[in-house]
């Protein structure tokens, strides 16, 4: 990672954690209320109730992406940490299967998420790549639509940074496209993009 991308992912995951935390709290509160449960018990059927449909969320805005995404103009190479996240299908799959065995319910609603949940995601990660496609960016998990970026600008360590036009605007994209294609990707996007490159 480059150091704009520290810079910018350190950024990004405390606006994150701060939203994640809230929303969390805000269902616990509500659960516990309606219910009147404990707020622990109540946590966990949150954290549930969460983090299921956010996961098929991702994977619906994943397989739309791919339908719409147009065909290829520029591949740029498979996700960097590739190899890690094949590892780490095989490691949440054994623990998985590990707890699956538990007596205890909580232990076994893990057990589903990290022999279920967690072995899609990294294989949605390990077979990503970087593209730029006919109607915008392959971010080796998600479609960047070309009319959605409202700024982009390359940094001086040629990290690419962009807004979102929506809410997610909030945080700030931050990709770094490797050395062989970086100009052909620069022309690319000034030539695809309707908004030209801030300074």
């Amino acid at each position: 990672m480059t150091a704009t991308e520290w810079v910018i992912a350190r950024e990004n995951a405390l606006i994150g954690c701060l939203g994640a935390l809230a929303l969390l709290s805000a269902t616990t509160t509500a659960i516990s209320l309606a219910f009147s449960q404990p707020f622990i018990a109540s946590l966990w059927v949150a954290m549930q109730a969460l983090l299921f449909p956010a996961f098929l969320a991702f994977v619906v805005a994943w397989f739309h992406g791919h339908t719409v995404a147009g065909f290829i103009l520029l591949d740029c190479g498979p996700f960097p940490m590739h190899r890690q996240a094949l590892g780490l299908v095989v490691v949440t799959q054994f623990i998985g299967v590990g707890l699956l065995g538990s007596s205890v319910n909580t232990f076994a609603t893990w057990a589903f998420l990290l022999s279920i949940l967690c072995p899609a995601l990294y294989l949605i990660i390990w077979t990503g790549r970087l593209q730029l496609r006919e109607n915008g960016i392959w971010l080796y998990v998600c479609l960047l639509r070309w009319d959605r970026i409202s700024s982009y600008r390359w940094a001086d360590d040629s990290t690419l940074v962009w807004k979102r036009k929506n809410f997610l605007g909030l945080f700030q994209g931050v990709l770094t496209v490797p050395r062989e294609h970086r100009q052909a990707f620069a022309d690319m996007l000034a030539k695809r993009c309707p908004v030209p490159p801030a300074a």
